[in-house]
This record gives structure tokens, C-alpha cells and sequence, in this order.
């Protein structure tokens, strides 16, 4: 390893930023999020980035034509960066671009080894993250354990109005694949009273709140949703890690599956098969929207799908894990 390189890791560790220990609070956007000026795709020389990149084409094409009002102020000229030899050995371009895209949207993908030393360049150029995103598939081996999903997606997001779980889900769910989304939001509160609303559920997915001692429906801070198809919130719990012991009063009722398609992006009308390009879709549509499909006050939520035995005719491709971000500098 070369002195450079020694150094930078060095930095890392010693600032603490690994994923083991999760991220710091003060790496995320805490003021209001802003209109940025211009906006790029970041890839980090993955194995996904093909089809990570084709899911944010095709939403900064749908954006183009009228729909996300972030989009509106920043062209849709997107500049695309690719670290061909990796993050570790292209940081250095990594720290000019931080330095001089002041005023940018990014969109990010790279593998998990590298995804806390990019964390730490982020916070070290003064940049805010937006969301952060886990993504991992099995490759079919777990299929017969009810409480392991095929596709697991972990979102940490500075609010409700910048989440992409839901446009993911509307988009899966569709396929016939289990999967499950989980995401933690460090700001609970939604951008406006007129939002704050958790009945316009997505199609196919029965919703639920977590009972606690503050039953009031205004009170969201401490809020946690679960939005479940095709199983009990008891062994949606158990497919999560959560306790199952909770008690979950309904939400909404169960719309028709078959209307999931609409769902799948706003103003496209038809579902991503990809599960990779679903996750570029699903949060280029965060980065580019001031709403969520679900925009409403909570700390967490969850959307779990399992698809019914036998079917598996759509079997999406399985790829290696990698980490997801949208971030402004």
C-alpha cells in the first residue's frame, strides 16, 4: 500500500467511521434539504453499476418530462463519474470532485469495503448525506426459511419526504420474489401537514402502527410503521429481527395486488424487474422528489413481501451487496 493510500485509511479509522459502528448522525443533512443546482451519478466500480445506472437514467428520463420538482431547478444534464479502478485507488478524484461540485445532487453506488471511507470523504468535504442505502440478495439456498427474504434492503434517511423505500416496494412487490426494506429516518417529522398522512398505502401491502403508550395519531415522532404482502405482522416482524411480540393496530386496508404496477414510479406507470436497477430507479427518485409515495411523520418503517410458495417464475438476478447513497455538496 502507498503512503497515500496508508494515510487515508489511517484517517478512517482513527475518525471512527466504519460500518460496523453505523454512521454518525452528524454525516446527514439536518437542516431543511434544498433545490440543488446541478446533479451527477457517481460509480464506484461495482459489479452492479450497469444496471444501478440504468435505473437512474430512466428516472432522470421520466423527471425530464415534468415529474420531480427538485429536478425542475437543476437541467437534467447529469454528470456521470466512473472510478474505474475503485474508490481506493481513484480517492484522490473523488476529493477534487467533492471539492468542486459545490451545489450538486449526487447519486452513489459502491461496494460495502468501500462505502465507509466514501462516508468519511463526504463528511470531510462538508458534504450532507441524504440517504444511505444496504442492499444484499441471497442466491436461493434460503428460499425454503419463511423468515429470510431473497432481496434486504436497509435505508438510514435524513427524513420521511427523501425515502425511496416505497417506490422500491411498489416496484418488487410486483415480481415474484420476497423482500423486505427497512428505513430509519433521523428527522421523523414529514415536510408538511398535508402529508402527514400514512393512509395512502401502496396496493398489495396491508399497513400497520406500532401501539405504543402515545396512541394519538398527530404524535409521529416515535411513530413505526409496518407495511406487509402476503404475511402476518407477526412473521413480517420475524423476517425483520424485530419482536414479534409488538402490538400492531391497522392502518388501511388492502388495495388490489394487480394495482401495484401503477406504483412503480412516479409518472411511468410500469414496474423495474431488475431488483439493481429497481434500487437506481427507486433512489434517483428519492434524490430528484420532495415527497415519498408514504410521506409521513415516523422513526422507522417497513415494507415486507412475501410471495406465495412455488412462485418464482421472475426470478430477479442475484448480485454482490453494495451501499447506496444521495448525498449534496
Amino acid at each position: 500500500m502507498d503512503v497515500n493510500r496508508r494515510n487515508l485509511m489511517k484517517g478512517v479509522l482513527t475518525g471512527g467511521t466504519l460500518l460496523a459502528l453505523g454512521i454518525p448522525p452528524g454525516a446527514f443533512a439536518s437542516a431543511p434539504i434544498g433545490r440543488a443546482e446541478k446533479f451527477g451519478l457517481l460509480l464506484g466500480n461495482t459489479g452492479v453499476d450497469g444496471a444501478f445506472a440504468a435505473g437512474f437514467h430512466t428516472a432522470v428520463q421520466h423527471a425530464a418530462r415534468g415529474n420531480g420538482a427538485v429536478a425542475a431547478g437543476m437541467g437534467l444534464l447529469p454528470q456521470v463519474i466512473k472510478l474505474k479502478g475503485g474508490l481506493l485507488n481513484d480517492y484522490e478524484l473523488v476529493i477534487r470532485l467533492l471539492e468542486k461540485s459545490r451545489n450538486t445532487r449526487w447519486v452513489a453506488v459502491m461496494d460495502d469495503g468501500s462505502a465507509a471511507i466514501f462516508t468519511e470523504l463526504v463528511r470531510n468535504a462538508s458534504g450532507r448525506l441524504i440517504l444511505l442505502g444496504s442492499h444484499a440478495s441471497s442466491d436461493g439456498t434460503w428460499r425454503s426459511l419463511p423468515s429470510v427474504s431473497e432481496f434486504r434492503h436497509v435505508w438510514s434517511a435524513a427524513s420521511p419526504p427523501h425515502a425511496a423505500g416505497s417506490v422500491l416496494a411498489s416496484s418488487l412487490v410486483s415480481n415474484q420474489s420476497s423482500f423486505s426494506i427497512v428505513e430509519n429516518f433521523l428527522s421523523s417529522q414529514a415536510q408538511s401537514a398535508g402529508t402527514m398522512t400514512m393512509s395512502n398505502s401502496i396496493p398489495g401491502f396491508l399497513n400497520f402502527r406500532l401501539k405504543s403508550a402515545d396512541a394519538s395519531p398527530a404524535s409521529g415522532a416515535d411513530a413505526v410503521y409496518l407495511h406487509c404482502s402476503g404475511l402476518s405482522p407477526s412473521d413480517g416482524c420475524a423476517s425483520l429481527g424485530w419482536n414479534p411480540a409488538g402490538t400492531w393496530q391497522p392502518v388501511s386496508q388492502r388495495e388490489p395486488a394487480h394495482e401495484a404496477g401503477i406504483f412503480a414510479a412516479r409518472g411511468n406507470g410500469h414496474p423495474r424487474y431488475g431488483w439493481v436497477e429497481s434500487v437506481g430507479h427507486a433512489v434517483t427518485v428519492a434524490a430528484l422528489s420532495e415527497e415519498s409515495l408514504i410521506n409521513g411523520p415516523c422513526c422507522s418503517r417497513a415494507f415486507v413481501h412475501r410471495s406465495a410458495a412455488g412462485k418464482h417464475d421472475r426470478r430477479l438476478a442475484v448480485a454482490e451487496p453494495f451501499t447506496s447513497f444521495v448525498f449534496d455538496t
